[in-house]
C-alpha cells in the first residue's frame, strides 16, 4: 500500500516538465470514484437507515429511501479521500460465529483504473471496531456535504422505533434521529449522548457492584420535543408533550414482553416519564455539571457519565 500511496501522491502534485513530457499523464483528483454501502441490522423496516454513497466526476450522491441527494465535492476534500485512500483497512472482516443483529460497511475506492482501497466489514458486538471506525471517519466529509444540502427534517417527520422482538442483542442498534434537524423545544435538558453509570445508590446507601445496573450503558437522543432512550435490549422512543398518545408504547426491559404505556414530560429541566394506571410512580432523568442523574421508581437513583455523542459506539466494557 505504500507504494500505491506514493503514487497517489505524485499524482496530486503539479506535473514537473520531465512529467510533462511523460508519455502517459496520471489521473488528477477528479478521476476518484469512491462507492460506499451502509446496510443496518435486521430490525423494523420503519427506521433503518440503510444508504449508499457514489462519488463520481467530483460529485458525490448519497441515496435513502426517502431520495437522492447529490452535490459538488471540493477539489482540496477530493486530494485528501485520494490521498489517504490506501492507508484504510484491506479486505474482508467477520464477526464471531452467531453473532447476529450487526451492520455492513462495504468500500471501493479507485483512482482511474488503479484500486487504492477495497473493504467489506461486518459490525457486530465489539468485533471489528477500529475497522469501521476507519471507514466511517473516511465517508464523513462526503456524509457531512450532503447532509447540508439535505432539506430540514423535523422529529414528527421519522417515523416511531420499537424494541425488536426479545430485544436489539448484543449489537447497539443505529441511532434513530440521527437525520432530525429540528432544534430542541424550550425546557429540555440536554441528555444527548451515550452514558455509562459510575455510580448506584439503594435507599441511600452506594449499592455493591454486583447490583446489574453498574452494568447499564444508554444512548439518549433528542429532536424537537422528542426523546429516544436505547439500552439494556430496549428502545423507547418517545414525545415529552404530556400525553398518552405520544409517550412510550412499547415493552419492558426485564422480559422484552411486558407491555409499556408511559406518559412523558419536562418539567424545570427534568425528564420525567409516568406509566399510565400507576400513579405516584415515576422515572427521571437530570443534568448535575457533567453527570446525569437516573432517579427509578424509588429503587435506585444512578449517576451517569455521558462518553461520547449519540452517533457513537457505546464504550468499551
Amino acid at each position: 500500500m505504500c507504494g500505491a500511496a506514493l503514487i497517489v501522491a505524485a499524482s496530486l502534485v503539479a506535473a514537473s516538465p520531465a512529467a510533462a513530457g511523460s508519455a502517459r499523464s496520471e489521473p488528477t483528483s477528479k478521476a476518484l470514484d469512491v462507492r460506499y454501502a451502509f446496510v443496518d441490522a435486521p430490525v423494523a423496516p420503519e427506521y433503518q437507515h440503510s444508504f449508499t454513497l457514489h462519488l463520481h466526476d467530483g460529485i458525490v450522491s448519497r441515496q435513502t429511501d426517502t431520495g437522492v441527494v447529490s452535490v459538488t465535492v471540493p477539489t482540496a476534500l477530493l486530494r485528501h479521500l485520494a490521498r489517504t485512500a490506501p492507508s484504510l483497512p484491506d479486505g474482508t472482516f467477520t464477526a464471531r460465529k452467531g453473532c447476529v443483529g450487526g451492520t455492513t460497511r462495504r468500500l471501493r475506492v479507485r483512482l482511474g483504473d488503479r484500486t487504492l482501497a477495497k473493504a467489506n466489514v461486518y459490525r457486530c458486538g465489539k468485533a471489528n471496531r477500529s475497522e469501521t471506525a476507519s471507514l466511517e471517519r473516511y465517508v464523513a466529509p462526503l456524509i457531512e456535504l450532503t447532509d447540508a444540502s439535505a432539506p430540514a427534517r423535523r422529529a414528527a417527520d421519522i417515523a416511531v422505533a420499537h424494541t425488536p422482538p426479545g430485544g436489539y442483542g448484543d449489537a447497539f442498534p443505529d441511532p434513530v434521529l440521527a437525520d432530525c434537524t429540528e432544534p430542541l423545544v424550550g425546557g429540555a435538558p440536554d441528555l444527548r449522548g451515550m452514558w455509562e453509570v459510575v455510580d448506584v445508590e439503594v435507599n441511600g446507601t452506594t449499592a455493591p457492584e454486583s447490583h446489574p445496573v453498574h452494568q447499564h450503558v444508554e444512548r439518549v437522543e433528542q429532536c424537537g420535543d422528542r426523546l429516544v432512550v436505547t439500552g439494556g435490549g430496549v428502545i423507547h422512543d418517545m414525545r415529552c408533550d404530556g400525553t398518552v398518545e405520544h409517550g412510550v408504547h412499547d415493552v419492558a426491559a426485564a422480559d422484552f414482553t411486558t407491555p409499556l404505556s408511559v406518559v412523558t414530560t419536562y418539567e424545570h429541566g427534568v425528564h420525567t416519564l409516568r406509566p399510565v394506571g400507576l400513579p405516584g410512580v415515576e422515572v427521571t432523568r437530570r443534568l448535575d455539571g457533567d453527570e446525569m442523574v437516573w432517579s427509578y421508581v424509588g429503587n435506585f437513583v444512578a449517576r451517569l457519565r455521558r462518553t461520547c455523542a449519540p452517533e457513537s459506539a457505546p464504550p468499551d466494557a
